[in-house]
């Protein structure tokens, strides 16, 4: 099951994952590891022994990858968030969250359980008492390309044109581009590496998903990538 999916399936339910004490912040967790990573967790105790013992779980360890919260740091999609027992007064069990991707470093958003209500939740929060993520080390694990059909569409961000699928194949010159590329092309020195401007009109003629995950596609001038895994960006609409 993707991350979307998982969102999709239990957004506004109430799970006791593992019938103790009732719906819990960690049954949300342990639903999550189970449904988009296969991972059956044990007793490990409370919310924030996810944090303070992570190393005693091989499984966890083998992957996820612990991230200390700093005053940089910014949850990426499908980070496990985990809380000390300070996020509340007289809380000896700290809290445990999912993150949506959403945020900067001041606030940040995530799906939760038992956070004011049971049921799970999309909750905006600060990084008062966050210990920091979990994070995914196999994130393909987490996303699933868009389906994208052939037609017309209008690129949301510059887009660097390639000449087959995969930046390994090297980049297109402007030279190399069709007449109507090079109207909406970065630049018009020749020589120079090709770029799409945003709003550019660009007709998908093929798509291909690589090996890292990435969408492509190819338009009449050549190739440009879609879809970042990633990120999960899509750059056409």
């Amino acid at each position: 099951m993707t991350f979307d999916s998982f969102v999709k399936r239990f957004i506004g339910k109430a799970v006791d994952y593992d019938g103790v004490s009732g719906v819990q912040c960690v049954d949300l967790v342990k639903l999550y590891l189970y449904n988009v990573f296969g991972i059956r967790a044990g007793a490990w105790g409370n919310a924030r022994d996810y944090w303070l013992d992570f190393n005693s779980h091989k499984i966890m360890k083998e992957n996820f990858t612990k991230i200390k919260n700093t005053p940089e740091f910014v949850p990426q999609k499908g980070d496990i968030l985990v809380w000390s027992g300070d996020i509340s007064i007289k809380n000896n069990y700290g809290h445990i969250a999912i993150a949506t991707g959403e945020g900067d470093t001041h606030t940040f958003y995530s799906y939760d359980s038992n956070w004011n209500k049971k049921e799970m939740q999309k909750v905006k929060h600060t990084y008062f008492a966050l210990y920091g993520v979990l994070r995914p080390k196999n994130i393909k694990a987490l996303f699933a390309a868009p389906d994208v059909s052939l037609g017309d569409y209008s690129l949301t961000n510059v887009r660097g044109i390639y000449n087959f699928a995969g930046a390994k194949s090297g980049r297109k010159k402007v030279k190399e581009i069709t007449r109507n590329a090079k109207k909406s092309a970065t630049s018009q020195k020749a020589d120079n590496n090709a770029y799409l401007k945003a709003g550019t009109a660009v007709s998908v003629l093929e798509t291909k998903l690589i090996s890292t995950g990435n969408l492509w596609a190819r338009i009449p001038s050549g190739w440009i990538c879609i879809w970042e895994h990633d990120k999960d960006k899509l750059f056409i609409k």
